[in-house]
């Protein structure tokens, strides 16, 4: 017969995980320093304002929610597997690649808002190319129905922008930047 399995101690979790539900609601985030919550803000706000000043000077609209997000991953956890450039521009990609091929065989509903969402992170999940804040792109499509124009501008574009943005960011940070 096999034992119990006591999930706090049997699967590695570490002291503050607890079987409780409400213990869930725990701050699991290590503690920063006040130099690297400016250093991430920093970054945060240059890559968005760089974002929004490239699309006012070349009337090209860059700025989407999920880059915000993305922003936030990559300059707070830029070591995170999720904040790698090939997740960054993949994950982008992918999921708004769902969104907009979940257009072209139904119309936008809230059942198809879901799936495509949920078949963009399979994707992403799948080919290793998982970005959370991605996710958000087939929600998006699926509210303002664009066209597959959308994919280059503003999604790969921001997201190449925003991808250089961050390798400037680790290069400067150097050997300070922060394991996830």
């Amino acid at each position: 017969m096999t034992p119990a399995i006591d999930s706090r101690t049997d699967t590695g979790a570490d002291k503050h995980t607890d079987s409780r539900w409400w213990h869930r609601f725990r701050r699991a985030q290590p503690h920063m320093s006040l130099g690297t919550i400016l250093l991430s803000g920093v970054g945060v706000i240059v890559a968005v304002s760089v974002l929004g000043m490239i699309a006012e000077l070349t009337g090209h609209p860059l700025l989407i929610a999920s880059f915000g997000a993305s922003c936030a991953l990559i300059c707070v956890l830029p070591s995170a597997p999720v904040s790698r450039p090939i997740n960054m521009l993949g994950g982008h990609l992918v999921a708004t690649a769902a969104g907009l091929a979940m257009l072209e065989i139904a119309p936008a509903s809230w059942w198809t808002m879901g799936l495509a969402t949920g078949v963009g992170v399979m994707l992403m999940t799948g080919l290793r190319v998982l970005h959370p804040p991605a996710a958000a792109m087939p929600i998006l499509v699926m509210l303002t129905e664009p066209g597959w124009m959308f994919l280059l501008t503003p999604v790969m574009a921001g997201a190449a922008v925003i991808t250089v943005i961050a390798e400037v960011y680790r290069l400067v940070l150097g050997k300070r930047v922060w394991r996830a």
